[in-house]
């Protein structure tokens, strides 16, 4: 199959058959979030050979629209190539919008070895991190809106929120998760509202944990969209 336009000319190609190919990761950017992508960061994830899940937006809710058949590292960054399964519908959306021209983003799931991300200012949260060794690729996404306009690759990252034992800490784990500074800290102020009416509400006492669980999770849902 043959791809006419080069990855600085366009990050997403297609053919008629469904088959796309681009970059979902460039390396020695920066996104954003403030954060960049090692030229090392993806070795243990090509020695492991496991190919991520193609979705899109990062809906896991959904079937996927395809599947990804290959992926390597070259100077540039992660290319990846995967065939468009045309008889889903959101495949075939997907499908005419990259041919149309008005979609061509894609994003990356991941989540880190320990020590694999390095707050790049450690007393400023909003520096960003320097990703240099990725554990697990979860999927790679086609997207309308990637953070990174130069690679265009959106890192929606996994977070690990056992490490949010206070609000800075919870502030990082909603940026390593794709959030913005401005809607984290919105988050965190629907949070604080929540918690204090939980605390003031003597009725809800006995239930209070699982009241705080939904109406966080229902936060989040409202903040992903």
């Amino acid at each position: 199959m043959k791809f006419n336009k080069s990855a600085k000319e366009s990050q997403l190609e297609i053919s008629d058959e469904g088959i796309i190919e681009g970059y979902a990761s460039v390396f020695n950017g920066v996104d954003s979030y403030g954060d960049t992508i090692d030229p090392k960061a993806f070795d243990h994830v090509i020695t492991k050979g496991d190919l991520p899940t193609m979705l899109y937006g990062h809906d896991s809710m959904s079937v996927p629209i395809g599947k990804w058949t290959e992926m390597s590292v070259d100077d540039v960054g992660l290319k990846v190539r995967g065939q468009l399964n045309l008889n889903n519908a959101k495949a075939k959306e997907v499908f005419d919008a990259i041919k149309f021209g008005s979609l061509t983003g894609l994003s990356i799931s991941f989540s880190c070895l320990e020590d694999g991300c390095e707050q790049k200012d450690k007393d400023d949260l909003w520096s960003g991190c320097l990703i240099k060794s990725i554990d697990r690729l979860y999927e790679i996404s086609v997207v309308n809106l990637p953070a990174d306009d130069n690679a265009r690759i959106s890192s929606y990252k996994s977070a690990d929120f056992n490490d949010c034992n206070d609000i800075k800490g919870f502030e990082k784990c909603l940026r390593d998760a794709g959030f913005s500074r401005s809607k984290a800290k919105e988050i965190i102020s629907v949070a604080k509202r929540v918690l204090n009416q939980c605390d003031a509400d003597k009725e809800m006492h006995d239930h209070v944990d699982n009241d705080i669980d939904e109406r966080i999770k229902s936060i989040f849902k409202k903040y992903r969209k």
